[in-house]
């Protein structure tokens, strides 16, 4: 019984931290989902690159 409520009480502290990190990112996400983006793409297509060469 002890240990529900603890788990509970972490829980909620958990689930706060969270939507304050989440309300404090909020305004560079545009920014790092574009970051994001250009990394995948860049690392992708590096990988297509190196494997046709490595291919021919």
């Amino acid at each position: 019984m002890v240990e529900d409520a603890i788990v509970r009480r972490l829980n909620i502290v958990i689930v706060l931290l969270v939507a304050v990190l989440g309300i404090l990112v909020w305004p560079l996400l545009p920014s790092l989902i574009l970051l994001v983006g250009v990394g995948l793409f860049l690392v992708l297509g590096g990988a297509l690159v190196w494997s046709l060469i490595r291919g021919l």
